[in-house]
């Protein structure tokens, strides 16, 4: 009688360590996921936002603390640092031609990530090549 009571002990506790892995980890299917016109909904929610589409706040956060943590990866534009700080209307179309200059360079799929190298930079993209970036991340 005592070893089904130490088993059913063992089984309990295992549950409980299980679970609060799953929790810790972040993994559990009941964590809630904000739709793109910021519904809640339960259940439908990814532990992995590698292909987050940029709609999902709490995923593009998600990425930005896995980015932050890693080095910062550059595309071949080192010179694009001298416009940290500069607000995305400041730019003039010549200093826009340069953000469109090394996007012609991406392939598309890295287009996500030089997006995520400057802001990480503290790099605003210049709203006149903003909306090509974006069409360029959807695209892929």
């Amino acid at each position: 009688m005592e070893i089904y009571i130490i088993a059913l002990a063992a089984l309990i506790l295992l549950g409980v360590v299980a679970a609060l892995a799953t929790k810790l980890t972040g993994n559990g299917d009941d964590a809630p996921a904000t739709t793109a016109n910021g519904n809640e909904t339960k259940g439908t929610g990814s532990a992995d936002c590698s292909t987050c589409s940029g709609e999902d706040a709490s995923c593009e956060q998600i990425n930005m603390m896995r980015a932050s943590l890693k080095k910062i990866e550059y595309f071949d534009d080192e010179e694009l640092d001298a416009f940290r700080g500069t607000e995305a209307d400041a730019y003039t179309d010549e200093q826009a031609e340069q953000f469109s200059e090394v996007m012609t360079t991406l392939r598309p799929q890295e287009a996500r990530a030089w997006w995520h190298s400057l802001r990480l930079r503290g790099i605003e993209v210049p709203n006149q090549v903003k909306d090509e970036l974006i069409s360029m991340i959807q695209d892929n």
